[in-house]
């Protein structure tokens, strides 16, 4: 009889610790494909909001910038999650929570209204990010994102928590949160699990976190094919070669092979004078850069 009941209990926490085990990855399945489908949102409105200034604003960067820092200043002034800075707040979403500070404490407190407070905040926090990226200011966007995700992510894990008592952690739901989101925007893989690696310092994080951001990858993509920094490249006129494009170029091939020769205006390495590259540069003001080439009549003749 005893042993019988050793061996049914044992089933039983067993079964228990499967349930729990399954639940967590269920949790961080949906916090990763929602941290993806955001990350890839944001791609989209940043892309279609910075079309439209550079064709609305494009002689006028003074007066947007001055008007956009006005009007988020002033929108995340009463919002208290986001009137700290950045920092702080990932500190808090990534660590430990401290109640004595009130702002904290009406930010990070496990209740419903704290979490339906912070949902608002990362939504905030979404479309003024969208509004202020792009702007000529040292303002970046992988901080932004991590701060969305994170929002997401806790508050997500507390309203479960509140309805269902899973006691889930926090902190690595926020994590899972918040490189999903930037996995959908900028579509990186195995160096965004390392960097979250590195800021968390924990390593029970990095399987969620890695299942997390190949999720996010996964569905950014179902929303843009192109990522944060593509796009940037593509509405900036950058020359870029795309990585698909490598792939089928031969070791041995040449620049010349694989660039687009429409338009495109290259100098020489030799036989190019001072009064020659000033021709070049006023004639061509579409144009940012100039690449150096070989000189196919010299290459002929070393050969």
């Amino acid at each position: 009889t005893t042993t019988t009941t050793t061996a049914t209990s044992l089933k039983t926490s067993s079964q228990i610790i499967i349930i729990k085990y399954l639940s967590y990855s269920l949790i961080a399945t949906i916090i990763g494909i929602f941290g993806g489908i955001i990350g890839g949102w944001f791609v989209y409105f940043r892309t279609k909001i910075s079309e439209l200034r550079i064709g609305i604003f494009n002689h006028s960067h003074i007066f947007q910038t001055f008007i956009i820092v006005f009007l988020t200043s002033i929108i995340q002034y009463f919002i208290p999650c986001l009137a700290q800075p950045q920092i702080s707040l990932l500190s808090e979403l990534f660590g430990v929570d401290n109640p004595g500070d009130r702002v904290e404490e009406i930010c990070f407190s496990p209740t419903l209204t704290t979490s339906i407070l912070l949902l608002f905040s990362g939504i905030i926090k979404f479309f003024l990010t969208i509004l202020a990226s792009g702007l000529r200011l040292p303002s970046g966007v992988f901080i932004p994102c991590l701060a969305i995700g994170g929002c997401f992510g806790r508050s997500l894990t507390t309203i479960l928590n509140y309805y269902f008592d899973l006691q889930l952690d926090l902190t690595m739901y926020s994590v899972v949160g918040a490189a999903a989101v930037v996995a959908g925007a900028t579509r990186m893989s195995a160096s965004l699990v390392v960097m979250m690696f590195e800021i968390t310092g924990t390593t029970s994080f990095v399987l969620p976190v890695l299942w997390g951001v190949l999720l996010g990858r996964q569905f950014g993509e179902s929303i843009t094919q192109e990522g944060l920094f593509e796009s940037e490249v593509r509405l900036r006129g950058f020359s870029c070669l795309h990585p698909n494009v490598l792939s089928t170029v031969h070791p041995d091939a040449r620049a010349v092979d694989v660039m687009r020769s429409h338009g495109f205006v290259t100098l020489k390495n030799e036989g190019c004078i001072l009064r020659d590259l000033i021709n070049i540069i006023s004639q061509n003001h579409s144009q940012t850069g100039f690449p150096v080439v070989v000189n196919e009549e010299t290459n002929n003749n070393n050969n």
